[in-house]
């Protein structure tokens, strides 16, 4: 076995994911504390030189899911806000020989934490409509030899996220959550 490699984070990560949120929001005046949890399948990837020159290494995360606290300030319908908390994920590493074949694959489920910021609108008293940036860190990982080239290779994992989401809020202006954002 070789020596841990580290790989340069310099690489950029594309694709799309599709997901659900679900959580509970708490008002207090123009003060907003809630909790969230959203789960996504995705299609975001990103490639790298591997240690071995020979070969191109890619990560690829296929599904991301985070429990998060959230605080807020309302202005009118509009809240501006902030979250953090714990997120998980599915992680592929490949390893591909430059023109050729795929030469290793491995996966595992990776935990750490995610952090952001974020608008939502409440354009009624039921649906609004957020954008939200979110990092997630999912650690950084050994990929044993023999997967992406000849030495182990140390990755770290950070993911830079933009959502757009349309919210729908149960109970509605008598019920337990009421959108007065």
């Amino acid at each position: 076995m070789g020596t841990p490699f580290a790989v340069s984070s310099t690489s950029s990560k594309n694709g799309l994911s599709y997901g659900f949120l679900t959580g509970y929001n708490y008002q207090m005046g123009s003060l907003v504390l809630g909790v969230e949890a959203d789960g996504s399948l995705a299609a975001l990837s990103s490639s790298v030189a591997c240690p071995n020159p020979a070969f191109n290494c890619g990560t690829k995360a296929e599904w991301l899911a985070t429990v998060r606290l959230r605080a807020g300030v309302t202005f009118d319908r509009a809240l501006l806000y902030v979250t953090g908390g714990a997120a998980f994920g599915e992680l592929k590493h490949r390893s591909v020989a430059v023109g050729g074949p795929v030469f290793g694959t491995t996966s595992h489920t990776a935990g750490g934490f995610a952090v952001g910021a974020g608008v939502e609108y409440a354009f009624s008293n039921n649906w609004s409509a957020k954008v939200e940036y979110m990092y997630y860190d999912l650690g950084k990982h050994t990929v044993a030899a023999g997967v992406l080239g000849a030495s182990n290779t140390r990755i770290s994992t950070d993911i830079h996220t933009v959502k757009v989401g349309l919210n729908y809020r149960f109970g509605g202006p008598a019920g337990a959550v009421v959108a007065k954002y």
